[in-house]
């Protein structure tokens, strides 16, 4: 198969921020994905990542509609995952989406638990992967290391130190001649953009409200990550009712990357199921 066809556009808001989105035309169920903290560094419309993305979820192209949707711009201090999650809502509204699997990665699964909790009946699935529902004392030291980094303007530190910290040695030893090359990487077009989603996820606490999730939830991710550790995923997992994990072993926080082809059989067999089941229920009412 091919690079599916893809499109990236923009909505207003009423305030006048912007939210941009890339389409990836597939058949079947809509799905909306909801990138992590690195949609700060780069939004989903800049090249080449809609080629990138395209290529990436070509094989969700077969059997489902893909809208890849980044955070607003500008993104107002104080602004929190709930507040970005009225925004995913209030686009699907524009976007006439009724009702959609909502995938997440990092840092893009609270907003997701929020879209979850507070619009039940627009969610088909929730697909939290590599996230967590709160931060432990480990990633708030993690987080507020990047943010000072962030304003200080030294994005080389940040994506070196991001990027080991993504990948287990064994996948990024493969890559590290390229690290060089991370100085080269033009800065965000907006730097108070990441510091803002990474300040918004500081000493967060989803756990009160997880059991108010009623979707079909899938918390996957790998058993080596080390930012959102283990014991936060099986946690969040736990507290999620009827929730199912699957614990990828010896990959990182780039699961999704690092077990590709396992990451997405998984994923999409998810869908597979629930797609049947609401069917068969549909079918019996």
């Amino acid at each position: 198969m091919g690079t599916p066809k893809y499109k990236v556009s923009r909505i207003k808001t009423i305030d006048d921020a912007v939210i941009e989105y890339v389409h990836i035309k597939g058949d079947g169920t809509p799905i909306i994905l909801i990138p992590g903290a690195g949609d700060g560094l780069s939004m989903v419309g800049k090249f080449p990542n809609p080629y990138t993305l395209a290529r990436m979820f070509k094989g969700y192209a077969i059997k489902h509609n893909i809208i890849i949707m980044s955070r607003r711009e500008p993104i107002p201090k104080g602004y929190t995952v709930r507040d970005h999650a009225r925004d995913y809502i209030w686009a699907m509204d524009e976007l006439g989406i009724d009702k959609a699997h909502i995938e997440t990665n990092s840092a893009g699964g609270p907003i997701g638990q929020w879209i979850a909790i507070d619009a039940p009946d627009r969610v088909r699935s929730l697909v939290l992967g590599a996230s967590m529902a709160h931060t432990d004392r480990h990633l708030n030291v993690i987080l507020r290391q990047w943010i000072e980094w962030s304003k200080d303007g030294e994005w080389y530190k940040l994506n070196l130190d991001s990027t080991i910290r993504t990948y287990t040695p064994r996948y990024y030893r493969k890559y590290r001649w390229l690290f060089p090359l991370l100085r080269l990487l033009p800065k965000p077009n907006n730097p108070k953009r990441v510091v803002r989603i990474f300040e918004g996820l500081l000493d967060f606490d989803n756990k009160p409200y997880l059991n108010k999730i009623t979707c079909p939830t899938l918390v996957i991710g790998g058993d080596a990550d080390e930012i959102t550790s283990l014991k936060l995923q099986t946690e969040m997992a736990r507290l999620i009712p009827d929730s199912k994990q699957i614990i990828i072993p010896g990959v990182g926080h780039g699961a999704s990357q690092e077990a590709n082809r396992e990451h997405e059989e998984k994923v999409l067999l998810f869908y597979e199921n629930v797609d049947k089941s609401s069917k068969r229920e549909t079918l019996v009412k």
